[in-house]
């Protein structure tokens, strides 16, 4: 964004916060009458920022006669169960005398073993302005090996406030916490432990602080720094904010007042402007208003104004200047009559948003009319319209832009003109009813999900003219029976790499989805049936890359059932798998019936089946990644004859009490039952001989864990978070016994 300032006068007067770190301890003791001499151990975990003057010894703070004292935090819980990465536990601490405590950053720490363990960093004050997380590293390695590692995580912010006196003074001092926990306030600088610093109407001020602490693992030796920067800028009081809009001659066509916070965050000038001022006044004490003013044309595309805060801060709030096409229609007219909505002008219509809705938004009407002339659908423009079941558009229209009918509830049937180049993203998506479109020979470019979950749609053309597809145009268009493409196309291609059934106009198919046509379906009294024999298909089980640089490839189809409502599936004898995702997703899906011959259930099989309660396992022996994650119903599994259990199989499932792993299992894998809140006992087999990292990570009510000799190996963070675990059951001498040992958890012995 360019800016460029005209006027911008500042004053003076406010009590500031501070900025503090977040402390693992509750209590806060700074009643020190001398400054502790720093330790490499110690970590930097805040500053004090405040409008009054603690002397080198802090315990008084002249004119006010309050100690610093100790203040005790109130704690509230953060943690996150279903997370590697858990927020802190938040403290509220209170300092008599100095005004608001601000959460400002968590260090990254080191674990015994030298891995790291990043805790979330958080800025959740709107006070602090932009603010910047970085982290840099860089490495030393000798011989081939790595012989150290630095890291050093940096902050930096602004504070703006409205000053009303002429000169402030603010002091500072960096706070500090030993490795035991105590908080100390640290030496600033000639000896006091208090840094004064001055600040004026012709000054801003910044504030440096910074720390590290070193370890040294296994040879590698590891420093973790945090470097916090935060500066001070003075800025007056702002009291109205006016928004005028200058044309070519210079001429202001519309000013626009608003008081400081109620400015929309989108803007959109007129067609003729070309300039946008930015007037704030300002408040001055015993003095006229001010004003300083800020100056954008059509290569700036956003600006900051300040609003006031009665603690003084003046948090800043972000603007879009979306300036109109300069092809933009100028003379657009609708209107609404007996249902039928009408268009008409010239050139390209404006885009629309959510926060910019069309003025026809509230209207109520059935069919639609563009007349000749309009060039351009704008996006959203006739979007989120249940009753629109009649189309007409002219035959100038060059280009339909994004979501511009998207969730059309009542469109079954489309016909576009034959001068429409280009499809936008999400053109047509969700328009749940629609079973056919025909496009014209003169379509070049259908973007990306311009049909993308047309549930119903049966019936498309696709020209040779159309050269360039978006990825997942067709995701969701479950009942896609053909599509029209013409031999040795694009859209041959397109439909050949993405699994869509297509012929060359007479109806004949030429392709087909490969699929085991041993399989049948059919659906009665709330009951998917599935019969046959061999292996199901997998379904949306490759995905094309975002990124034109990515790996390119089909990214599947739906199953054949996603359009059809049951709340139970039966699948027959002679079935051996099922499919990739054949289930994904899929709410009120409540029991599962598994036949005797099923061994193999495929990745996210049944991810996200909230209500699923009953599975029957008993001959399954491959169960893949994220097959049964966040199926937060499910309370018991029993695969009795289960082999392989890949990762993330049952991440997330809340419910889940009872797991009962059998002799055949040879490892936990990484996070199977990772966030498994409900779980509380878990007996690992004799056959098992590995645990993988976060196995049970966050499991928050697992109090018992048996653990036998035959568990060769088991990878760091197996048991973070498991707040309530009492007891693990080991053997002596074994690798479950020196995994208690060195991670200090409660282990007991056979």
């Amino acid at each position: 964004m360019n800016k460029k300032l005209i006027t911008t006068v500042i004053t003076v007067c406010c009590v500031l916060a501070a900025a503090f770190i977040l402390g693992a301890t509750g209590v806060i003791d700074l009643t020190r009458t001398k400054a502790i001499e720093t330790k490499q151990s110690d970590r930097l975990i805040g500053v004090i920022v405040t409008t009054e003057y603690p002397m080198a010894e802090p315990s008084y703070i002249p004119g006010q006669g309050i100690s610093f004292g100790p203040a005790r935090g109130v704690l509230a819980d953060r943690n996150d169960e279903s997370s590697l990465r858990t927020m802190p536990a938040e403290y509220d601490y209170i300092f008599p005398g100095i005004d608001g405590v601000r959460l400002f950053n968590e260090p990254a720490t080191v674990s015994e073993d030298g891995s790291m363990h990043h805790v979330i960093r958080r800025m959740e004050d709107e006070e602090f302005c932009e603010l910047v997380h970085g982290t840099s590293s860089k490495e030393d390695n000798k011989n081939g090996s790595q012989s150290s590692v630095e890291k050093i995580s940096t902050v930096t912010a602004s504070l703006y406030y409205a000053l009303q006196d002429d000169e402030v003074t603010f002091f500072s001092t960096p706070i500090y916490q030993t490795a035991d926990g105590e908080v100390y306030l640290g030496e600033c600088g000639d000896g006091y432990t208090i840094q004064k610093k001055y600040m004026n109407q012709h000054k801003s001020s910044s504030l440096s602080s910074s720390s590290s602490q070193t370890r040294t693992v296994n040879g590698i030796t590891t420093v973790e720094g945090n470097s916090i920067t935060v500066t001070f800028k003075l800025v007056r009081e702002p009291v109205k904010i006016t928004l005028c809009q200058f044309n070519a001659a210079h001429e202001m066509i519309q000013a626009d007042e608003y008081l400081p916070g109620e400015m929309p965050r989108d803007i959109t000038p007129l067609p003729e402007t070309v300039m946008v001022l930015v007037d704030t006044e300002s408040k001055v004490t015993d003095e006229p208003e001010i004003h300083s003013y800020e100056v954008y044309n059509r290569d700036n595309t956003s600006f900051y104004t300040f609003r006031y805060k009665d603690n003084g801060y003046c948090p800043q709030d972000y603007h879009e200047l979306h300036w109109p096409d300069p092809q933009a229609v100028t003379d657009l007219f609708w209107k609404v009559k007996d249902g039928t909505l009408t268009i008409s002008g010239h050139g390209r219509m404006a885009d629309y948003s959510y926060q910019s809705p069309v003025p026809w938004y509230q209207e109520n009407y059935t069919r639609l009319v563009v007349e000749e002339g309009i060039t351009y659908l704008g996006n959203h423009a006739f979007s989120n319209n249940e009753l629109l079941e009649d189309i007409r558009l002219p035959e100038s229209l060059t280009e339909i832009g994004s979501n511009v009918f998207e969730y059309n509830d009542s469109l079954t049937e489309i016909t576009l003109p034959g001068s429409v180049r280009d499809i936008g993203p999400y053109a047509f998506s969700r328009c749940s009813r629609l079973r056919k479109v025909t496009l014209p020979d003169s379509v070049k470019f259908i973007n990306t999900c311009a049909f993308d979950g047309c549930s119903a749609l049966e019936y498309i053309n696709l020209p040779a003219s159309v050269r360039d597809f978006g990825i997942k145009v067709f995701r969701g268009c479950g009942n896609l029976r053909s599509v029209t493409v013409a031999e040795g196309s694009a859209a041959e291609w397109h439909c050949r790499e993405n699994r869509l059934p297509y012929d060359y106009g007479d109806g004949t198919p030429v392709h087909l989805p490969a699929g085991n046509p041993d399989i049948s379906w059919k659906v009665e009294n709330d009951t998917l049936f599935i019969s046959g024999s061999g292996k199901m298909d997998d379904y949306w089980s490759r995905y094309r890359s975002e990124d034109p640089e990515g790996p390119q490839g089909a990214y599947g189809t739906n199953a054949p059932w996603d359009n059809e409502t049951f709340s139970q599936v039966v699948i027959g004898n002679g079935i051996t798998s099922v499919g990739e995702s054949a289930f994904r997703n899929r709410s009120g899906l409540y029991s599962v019936t598994l036949p005797k011959t099923l061994t193999v259930i495929e990745k996210n099989a049944f991810f996200g089946c909230s209500d699923l309660k009953e599975i029957n396992l008993d001959s399954v022996k491959t169960i893949d990644e994220y097959a049964f994650a966040s199926c937060d119903a499910l309370e018991e599994v029993n695969p009795a004859s289960v082999e392989v259990i890949n990762f993330n199989a049952f991440l997330g499932c809340g419910s889940l009490k009872t797991v009962t792993l059998p002799s055949t299992l040879k490892e936990i894998n990484t996070s199977v039952f990772r966030a498994c809140s409900g779980l509380k006992e878990i007996l690992i087999p004799d056959s098992v001989t590995a645990i993988r990292y976060d196995a049970f990570c966050n499991c928050t009510n697992l109090e018992k864990v048996v653990i036998p000799a035959s568990v060769t190996k088991i990878n760091p963070r197996v048991f973070d978070g498991c707040k309530k675990l009492k007891e693990i059951v080991v053997e002596k001498g074994s690798a479950a016994e020196q995994y208690c040992i060195d991670n200090n958890l409660p282990c007991s012995y056979n």
